[in-house]
């Protein structure tokens, strides 16, 4: 920086990966926020910590479990942690903003997420915690860590998104592989990720208000998120149809949000012109208590590829494995225009290059139990 240069610079971000998810999620974050994010790797299990790229890695429980993990047991994860706290307050120093990504479930992931939360709390930084709940089928035992450790984080004051991967399964097609439906889900949370950052580090009035990011992350409920992708600005809002779309959430469940990002990545920017009418939609759709924010950000993507990042917070729990408008992973047909998808691409929706339909003022392509929950508001 030049010495004449008396401008402080921009508080840093510091991102944690906790446990195996939250390091791997660390090693796949865009290389565009390398200068705005400083990442932390938190672990008890040395094999991850060895082969992540991540510089900056803390071992947990290095004394009493040497690095083999602590076989699902979050109470060895509180211990672990505390063993570690001392280094972990060190890096914590001169942080701007904290957020821990954290996979619950796991040991690592629930016992050490929440008192590092609280530690950040306590040295007086702003915490975000993006958390995801383990799968139905992994059993009772992970279900019941993920369980406590969202009720310690809530008893802390913590704010977090909250992400169910059966929800989220519930968007893929029964004849899904399995790998491609597990970087299906990463994919979600990766795109999430990417668009907090991404509005935590771009100047105002495109972001960087924290305390409006941390009414989207809400203390209750849970969190979903989509990422589609268009070719062109004007077809942003369409893209943003086929988002809520594809979100499945009903009148009720938008209305009740906490509320919701949009982020925008492309080569070239967007004029308002090709904004605000996607804002329009999503500020008809959520309720009246919930917050709406947006953020664009000039990505290294081709100028024919604009990808449109949508997470709302807050929403309604649902239990189990809930059902959405299914993504195809096969080739098969899809409407003339839009030809045909390879496969491992998600479906992008059946509006993403037509103008929108009115008719007698109703816009047909937003389904109809979302114009009827507008029409009723």
């Amino acid at each position: 920086m030049n010495k004449k240069d008396k401008r402080a610079p921009a508080p840093p971000v510091a991102l944690w990966g906790v446990g195996d998810w939250g390091v791997r999620t660390l090693d796949r974050l865009p290389t565009v926020f390398e200068e705005t994010v400083k990442k932390v790797a938190l672990n008890s299990d040395l094999q991850s910590l060895v082969l992540s790229s991540t510089p900056v890695k803390i071992t947990a429980g290095e004394k009493s479990l040497s690095g083999s993990g602590t076989g699902g047991d979050r109470v060895r994860g509180e211990k672990a942690f505390a063993e570690c706290r001392a280094a972990v307050r060190k890096e914590l120093s001169g942080s701007g903003i904290v957020i821990v990504a954290a996979g619950l479930g796991g040991g690592i992931g629930s016992g050490a997420a929440p008192p590092l939360c609280r530690l950040a709390a306590e040295l007086g930084l702003p915490v975000l915690a993006l958390l995801t709940r383990p799968f139905e089928f992994e059993g009772k035992k992970r279900a019941a860590n993920s369980r406590e450790a969202v009720e310690a984080l809530t008893a802390a004051g913590v704010s977090y998104l909250s992400f169910s991967l059966d929800r989220m399964l519930g968007r893929i097609e029964e004849s899904a592989p399995c790998d491609r439906a597990f970087e299906y889900c990463d994919r979600l949370l990766d795109a999430s990720l990417a668009a907090v950052i991404s509005y935590l580090t771009v100047s105002p009035p495109l972001g960087g208000d924290q305390a409006r990011l941390r009414n989207v992350f809400a203390p209750e409920g849970e969190s979903v998120a989509i990422t589609v992708q268009c070719d062109h600005p004007d077809k942003i809002l369409a893209s943003v149809k086929s988002a809520v779309t594809q979100l499945g959430l009903n009148p009720a469940e938008l209305k009740s949000a906490r509320g919701a990002l949009l982020c925008v990545r492309a080569a070239r920017l967007p004029t308002i012109a090709q904004l605000r009418p996607a804002l329009d939609v999503l500020s008809r759709i959520l309720g009246e208590q919930s917050e709406l924010l947006f953020t664009v950000r000039q990505s290294s993507e081709p100028e024919d590829r604009i990808r449109v990042d949508l997470v709302i917070g807050g929403a309604e729990a649902r239990a189990g494995r809930a059902p959405s408008v299914p993504l195809v992973f096969e080739t098969g047909s899809l409407p003339p225009r839009q030809g045909k998808l390879p496969i491992g691409q998600e479906y992008r929706g059946a509006f993403s290059d037509t103008n929108p339909t009115l008719v007698d003022g109703e816009d047909l392509d937003i389904p109809t139990f979302i114009r009827e929950g507008l029409n009723t508001g």
